[in-house]
């Protein structure tokens, strides 16, 4: 749309250019992987590409490792901790992810415990508190523990270290699942992934492939329980036939990503970031986090005001911006992010900015607009 700019792409992102190229041949694999014809193994054999693909950019070793295409991280999180059964617990942050957190009261409803641990007010993983806290209920029950672990905060781009993740791991003797969601192409410099933790999982949307596509790597020691039981496909991990066109459109939006100018979403997000600084009642969340944040993700509050009275100036401004807590029907909820950070009283005042490719080379003209919204604000 003429004049608006898109400053949401934790949400979401557009389609990166090298699949959008791709969509325009019109030319896809179309047959079952699982077919032992011609059509059916070229789908089998674009399928692979993928899986190679995937196991050398993260480097992960396949004769460690499943890798489990899903619906997306909803799905990919929850299957993650069907392994848990009554008399285990579930660990989990309540700033962590909707999805995690359903699965945690659905988990609770079939008698596995389900034990909150602490973030910090700068928004990073307490981890000599929450390594104590699972030590102590294991001291005291037989089950097994699992956690998750929030890699990058997809509403403040507060990131934790998987170097954290591991000394969960080893030092609590728990089950650690990674939510990697909001990591690839929002930071820079990417850790090498941990043979030693059980599970990350990602989701196609969020870095510029479809929708209704993600995937998991899970340690083959791990217990893991389908949770879409059906045929054989993925070794009987994950029923239903494979969606081959998804699974393409992931390795060329990972490719593209590769070349993405980081650094430069990086200065457009602190020049926003210093006008937001320039009011008196304005906080800039996780801005003292002990790791940083995703380059391009600017969470902040404007202490005066609601975020839904501030949605309408930005959106009327051509600023495709969000809250940063759950919308529905037009009102907005508080965030259990900034409760969680001491931020109760502001919890339904935050804002984020979330930036991407196509932002760049349009600098001035965002930045003019979002100066014009913050002043009269």
């Amino acid at each position: 749309m003429k004049n608006r700019f898109y400053l949401d792409y934790n949400a979401t992102s557009p389609f990166s250019t090298s699949f959008k190229s791709y969509l325009e041949k019109g030319d896809f694999p179309f047959a079952n992987p699982a077919s032992i014809h011609t059509s059916g193994k070229f789908s089998r054999k674009c399928l692979n590409q993928v899986e190679d693909f995937l196991f050398n950019l993260f480097d992960l070793d396949a004769s460690e490792y499943h890798l489990v295409f899903h619906s997306g991280a909803t799905e990919g999180i929850r299957s993650f901790f069907e392994a848990a059964q009554e008399g285990d617990a579930m660990f989990y942050c309540e700033s962590d992810h909707p999805a995690t957190i359903s699965s945690a009261k659905a988990l609770e409803e079939r008698g596995v415990e389900t034990i909150p641990m602490s973030i910090s007010s700068s928004g990073d993983f307490e981890l000599e508190h929450n390594i104590e806290l699972i030590k102590s209920w294991k001291t005291k029950n037989k089950g097994r523990a699992f956690a998750n672990f929030l890699y990058v905060h997809n509403e403040t781009g507060v990131r934790w270290s998987l170097e954290d993740a591991l000394s969960l791991k080893e030092k609590a003797d728990c089950f650690v699942h990674v939510d990697s969601t909001q990591s690839p192409g929002k930071i820079i410099n990417w850790e090498r992934l941990s043979t030693g933790l059980d599970a990350y999982t990602y989701s196609a949307h969020k870095f510029g492939a479809m929708k209704g596509i993600g995937f998991s790597f899970v340690r083959k020691a791990f217990p893991f329980k389908p949770l879409m039981k059906g045929g054989a496909q993925q070794s009987g991990l994950r029923g239903g036939t494979e969606n081959v066109l998804g699974a393409i459109s992931i390795k060329l939006a990972l490719e593209d990503i590769q070349g993405l100018d980081l650094s430069a979403i990086e200065v457009l997000r602190n020049k926003l970031e210093q006008l937001v600084l320039n009011r008196e009642d304005a906080i800039v969340v996780g801005k003292d986090s002990k790791y940083g944040r995703a380059v391009n993700t600017l969470n902040f509050i404007i202490k005066s005001k609601k975020a839904d009275i501030s949605l309408i100036q930005f959106d009327m401004a051509g600023l495709d911006i969000s809250s940063g807590s759950a919308c529905s029907a037009g009102s907005v909820e508080p965030s259990n992010t900034l409760i969680s950070m001491g931020l109760r009283d502001y919890a339904k005042n935050g804002l984020r900015v979330s930036l991407g490719q196509c932002n760049i080379g349009h600098e001035k003209e965002i930045l003019k607009k979002f100066e014009q919204v913050i002043k009269r604000l």
